[in-house]
């Protein structure tokens, strides 16, 4: 059942960059209320982000995704540079944003 429309409040999304998880990419975690759409809004703003997606983890604990994914840069290095982290989180916690609107009949 979705927490949303039932009147309870669903967690806030969140969007982590792990580092040192991984010596050859770096780790985006995402935790966010699962809906049908959410992993491909996710792959589409890592991607709009210029990353490259080399693995990922996918679960889904209760009504809650738990989302890790393993991803370089254009250049296949680690996200080293400031601005292109915060755009990674910006780019992907935006793509989340319509989880929290509910479905309208």
């Amino acid at each position: 059942m979705n927490p949303i429309c039932n009147g309870t409040n669903a967690p806030p999304p969140k969007v982590t960059l792990v580092d040192n998880a991984s010596s050859t990419a770096t780790v985006v975690e995402v935790r966010a209320h699962d809906e049908p759409g959410l992993l491909w809004r996710i792959g589409r703003a890592l991607g709009e982000c210029g990353l490259n997606v080399m693995a990922a983890r996918v679960e889904t604990l209760g009504a809650e995704a738990v989302d890790v994914f393993y991803v370089t840069d254009a250049a296949g290095a680690l996200l080293t540079d400031p601005d292109l982290r915060k755009r990674t989180v910006k780019m992907v916690l935006s793509a989340l944003a319509p989880a929290l609107v509910p479905n309208r009949r």
